[in-house]
């Protein structure tokens, strides 16, 4: 029985070492492809990757982590389409729960640093260039900043339902 364990052990039937490959390579796709899919340009993407780097670092003896690069890209993706879980994680060779992680993770990282990187202006030199240039990009008087958001599909809340509905009339939180 003990060199039939060993066999099967050894022979690859029970542990098979986790070999995580990065499915997309920042540098040999296209700009088209990233702002169609992660809605970003390259050298924001990884000014981005480069960022959150040293907040998404695991150290694991189990199996290999999941490399930042492809963190970012899955949550940017996610944030992008909105798509389920699952299908975002097909996409870059992961699972789910991977994505639900990841997910976690970063949403974390990003509202810990959101005071740093989304501010109005307050000082009056900058509100005034800022409602100038409004005015002659969007001929939009007295604007100072705009923020740009999301809708999040979500399951069909059993409380307020109604609140939860959005104008392309399904269930999703606005991010």
């Amino acid at each position: 029985m003990a060199a039939l364990i060993a066999a099967f052990y050894f022979g690859g039937g029970l542990y098979r070492e986790r070999v995580f490959q990065d499915p997309l390579d920042l540098l040999h796709v296209s700009d088209e492809h990233l702002l169609r899919y992660y809605r970003f340009p390259r050298l924001e993407i990884i000014a981005l990757i480069n960022e959150l780097d040293p907040h998404l670092q695991r150290a694991t003896a189990r199996s290999r982590p999941i490399p930042t690069s492809t963190q970012v890209l899955v949550a940017l993706r996610f944030f992008a389409s909105g798509s389920f879980q699952s299908t975002i994680g097909d996409a870059h060779g992961i699972t789910q729960s991977s994505v639900s992680k990841i997910l976690d993770d970063i949403i974390y990282i990003l509202v810990r640093k959101a005071k740093r990187a989304i501010n109005m202006p307050t000082e009056n030199r900058h509100i005034t260039r800022n409602m100038q240039e409004f005015a002659a990009v969007a001929n939009f008087p007295r604007i100072i900043g705009a923020i740009d958001g999301t809708h999040i599909a979500i399951k069909r809340p059993e409380k307020d339902e109604h609140v939860f509905v959005n104008r392309k009339q399904f269930h999703s939180l606005n991010l």
